[in-house]
């Protein structure tokens, strides 16, 4: 193109020559074209300003300012730099693209240490040169990926702006990269640090009397028991730790019930079942404890409730967790059908009589909206 604007007596400089060759795409006959197209827009004397407003591109010289503000984090700079692109009529789409290759020439400079890899003219070459020294590989591989996100995104969205203050405002919030050696070397040195520091010896305690410092095994957990600084006689503690009992018999020292404990509480039993799985609750009142031997619970269903039966056998762990709760006694039931309906009977209007004479247990809501609503009544 050079020859052809020389042979056609066509003053014109390197910089527009690289716009209108970018342009073209490597296209010689395309570069052709769009050289009449600015010779008759701009006459015989060219200069790249004119280029850029005949073709639409983007001058360049923006997109080192966007550096700038990437460099100094300016997120009032980065907005307003969005407004000036959008108020000088540039294309989103073409600046991206542009903003993209930009910081893929600032990575070229970063890794390779030189220019050769990149297509523009020495002026800018020498700025390349100069800014790469303010970024590392790693944040310009991010800016890169976020423009070219942002790039294939506008292409659907009725919002091609608000794409683009979206992505420079990303930018301009992502904190500056950290490598794995630069974080291990950071690590070493705190542990360097923490070698040597020394610890200071425990407090004194004046006097004769005995003091104990306990804390709750919840807050010495790394220790599984508690902690206590005891001393007697002495001007110093030591801490001590007691580890928690794994004796058998003392872990298991638990309330011992009787058949009457568990009758007395019946009726708190079943309130309490009703609140965990209301239809269980129900269905464990027709049942009757009978015996107790044990752990072993034993409570009796009358022939016809057979159904009943299977239901709380079915939820048998949850009110053995229940009694456990309430008494401190971990108990295993133990399910039969009674053939004695008249002791049944008995033994039952004696719990239903013990817990009228002991209170009321209070109607579950949900269950008194449902009766009111349909005007039934429990059984």
């Amino acid at each position: 193109m050079k020859l052809i604007c020389s042979e056609e007596k066509v003053e014109i400089d390197d910089d527009s020559l690289m716009v209108i060759a970018k342009k073209a795409d490597g296209s010689l006959r395309d570069a052709q074209s769009l050289l009449d197209q600015i010779i008759s827009f701009a006459g015989n004397k060219i200069v790249v300003d004119e280029v850029l407003k005949a073709l639409g591109a983007v001058n360049q010289e923006l997109y080192f300012e966007l550096t700038e503000i990437v460099q100094n984090k300016n997120l009032q700079a980065g907005l307003d730099f969005v407004e000036k692109i959008i108020g000088q009529g540039y294309d989103i789409d073409e600046f991206l693209l542009g903003a993209v290759e930009h910081f893929r020439n600032l990575l070229f400079v970063v890794t390779t240490g030189h220019t050769r890899l990149v297509e523009t003219s020495e002026t800018f070459k020498a700025r390349y040169q100069q800014e790469a020294q303010k970024f590392t590989p790693e944040d310009l591989l991010r800016y890169i990926k976020i423009l070219s996100e942002t790039e294939y995104a506008i292409k659907r969205s009725p919002n091609p702006r608000l794409k683009l203050e979206m992505a420079i405002v990303k930018i301009l919030k992502l904190d500056r990269s950290v490598t794995f050696e630069d974080v291990i070397s950071q690590l070493r040195q705190l542990q360097g640090q923490q070698d040597v520091i020394t610890t200071s010896p425990p407090a004194e305690i004046s006097g004769n009397k005995k003091t104990d410092l306990f804390i709750s095994p919840a807050k010495a957990k790394g220790n599984g028991g508690t902690v206590s600084y005891n001393s007697t006689h002495s001007e110093t503690s030591t801490p001590v730790v007691s580890q928690p009992s794994t004796n058998e018999e003392t872990r298991n020292e638990e309330v011992v019930l009787s058949l009457e404990d568990i009758k007395s509480n019946w009726a708190s039993i079943i309130a309490e079942v009703k609140k965990k799985r209301i239809a269980l609750g129900f269905f464990l009142q027709e049942g009757v404890p009978v015996g107790l031997e044990g752990e072993i619970l034993e409570i009796y269903f009358p022939k016809k409730n057979g159904f009943h039966l299977n239901s709380v056998d079915r939820g048998k762990e949850v009110i053995q967790r229940v009694i456990q709760t309430l008494l401190g006694a971990r108990v295993k039931l133990k399910l039969v059908h009674s053939t004695q309906k008249a002791v049944d009977v008995s033994l039952k209007n004696q719990l239903i009589d013990a817990h009228d004479t002991k209170s009321e247990q209070p109607m579950d809501p949900r269950i008194k909206k449902v009766l009111d609503v349909f005007g039934g009544e429990l059984l």
